[in-house]
């Protein structure tokens, strides 16, 4: 893969702990946040970025697996389930709530 799964994991936790963080210096001043995770969704890329690139010598251990993550993946690209034009339309729940959650995960 071109960005294997634990680089994005490790971004995703980086994130969300800066977020958390902004959140409580930012509390005493009556300002509060939500953290929005858009899930997994259709984006679109260019025909050159819609690859996911798999090694071609691969350990006799490890064959099988890597079949089969890599099959994973071409079957999961472009049937994501979110919808990127319904997101973009619509509001977290809880973005007019002044006490809402300190994350919200948005599907579909």
């Amino acid at each position: 893969m071109e960005m294997p799964a634990q680089f994005w994991v490790e971004i995703n936790n980086a994130l969300e702990g800066w977020a958390e963080s902004l959140a409580d210096e930012v509390a005493p001043f009556g300002i509060t946040t939500t953290i929005v995770e858009p899930g997994a969704f259709r984006t679109k890329p260019p025909k050159d970025r819609a690859r996911s690139v798999f090694p071609e010598n691969v350990i006799d251990d490890y064959a099988e697996a890597t079949r089969e993550k890599a099959a994973a993946v071409k079957g999961f690209n472009g049937h994501e389930p979110g919808h990127r034009d319904k997101l973009a339309s619509s509001s977290p729940p809880t973005s007019a709530s002044p006490n809402g959650p300190q994350s919200s995960v948005m599907r579909k």
